[in-house]
């Protein structure tokens, strides 16, 4: 086995730890790829009540840069199903290309925190977020899309599969409109 002297190892040393330091910092890679959301806005939402109903309101919603703009926090308030309700997104990105938007989601109605990752379609005109849980002992598998905003709206849809992805089906339609 080779003798490595001190310095050699210093600089094997400095030279490993920089190569995992390196790439954008948050603060650059979330507003890039989630800053176009970034406002106060107005929202027309329908929620699936059953296979052919829809339960129909309206709330608002912020998405604000927080943690020197490393997250962008989403807040939501309204009614669902005729009772208060109220969601709280924290969306980040981290510049891994496979995985490069990430979503922690939690809403008033039952407290169950999701993580979703996804990234912008290649057109760059739609953005999806997926992830999936295990309920009373079956996947259930989610997406999130968001339409790239034009002149201060956009449009969000929920969908939601309960066949490992053969099938979907939409849970929430919404409009976001700026203030």
């Amino acid at each position: 086995m080779p003798h490595l002297s001190r310095s050699t190892l210093v600089v094997l040393f400095v030279a490993g730890t920089t190569a995992f330091a390196q790439g954008p910092p948050c603060n650059a890679t979330t507003p890039a790829a989630l800053g176009v959301f970034a406002g106060e806005f107005d929202v027309a939402i329908a929620f699936r009540a059953g296979p052919t109903s829809w339960d129909s309101t309206s709330g608002r919603a912020s998405f604000a840069p927080d943690l020197d703009a490393c997250l962008i926090v989403e807040r939501f308030a309204g009614r669902r199903y005729g009772s208060p309700y109220s969601y709280l997104a924290l969306w980040g990105a981290s510049g891994d290309s496979a995985n490069a938007i990430q979503r922690t989601f939690v809403h008033s109605q039952h407290g169950v925190m999701g993580l979703s990752s996804g990234d912008w379609s290649r057109g760059r005109d739609s953005l999806v977020v997926r992830d999936s849980a295990m309920v009373r002992g079956r996947w259930i598998h989610e997406r999130w899309v968001l339409t790239r905003p034009v002149d201060g709206r956009f449009a969000a849809t929920g969908l939601r599969s309960e066949d490992g992805g053969l099938t979907w089906f939409a849970t929430a339609r919404a409009t976001f409109a700026r203030r």
